[in-house]
């Protein structure tokens, strides 16, 4: 809190009277908040959004432009009704000239078990793959990293340039 000026004068009766030239002292400074907290925040969020959504659409995109496709077999399927809609879960076994391996993950909503089911995986790491989901899936995927990318850059500017 900032001392702020005050004058003193008296009264008719002669008693001392206070007062501040710019208002009376307030006990929180909502300037601080806004100036600290609020960009804090942006950051958490930026960084929970690349911890996620981001961190997959850049592996796919990895797995995708440098990674060996192979047909893999669906072994398990799983629906059920999430908050969002349905979901379908499933696992995938695929080999690689290092063995076999199994992936678990979202999956096509009409995948069945036996059905042949695209993987993309690492050749110098199978265990690191993807079930692909498709070009478009992937490219709307990136639109909205790039774009909630462009938006928190812009929030970040406004709060740097005090606007």
């Amino acid at each position: 809190m900032s001392a702020r000026p005050r004058r003193l004068s008296t009264d008719r009766g002669g008693l001392a009277r206070c007062s501040y030239d710019h208002g009376p002292p307030v006990l929180s400074d909502w300037g601080v908040a806004v100036e600290w907290v609020l960009p804090i925040l942006w950051v958490a969020i930026f960084v929970l959004f690349y911890l996620t959504e981001g961190r997959t659409t850049v592996r796919e995109w990895r797995l995708r432009l440098s990674g060996q496709t192979v047909n893999g077999r669906v072994t398990s399927v799983r629906r059920s009704v999430g908050r969002y809609g349905p979901v379908t879960r499933g696992s995938v076994m695929y080999s690689s000239p290092q063995g076999t391996h199994t992936i678990t993950g979202h999956i096509a909503p009409d995948a069945e078990v036996g059905q042949d089911f695209l993987v993309r995986y690492l050749p110098g790491n199978p265990e690191v793959a993807v079930m692909s989901e498709g070009v478009i899936m992937l490219i709307v995927k990136t639109i909205g990293v790039i774009a909630v990318t462009a938006i928190l850059i812009a929030i970040a500017v406004a709060f740097a340039l005090g606007g």
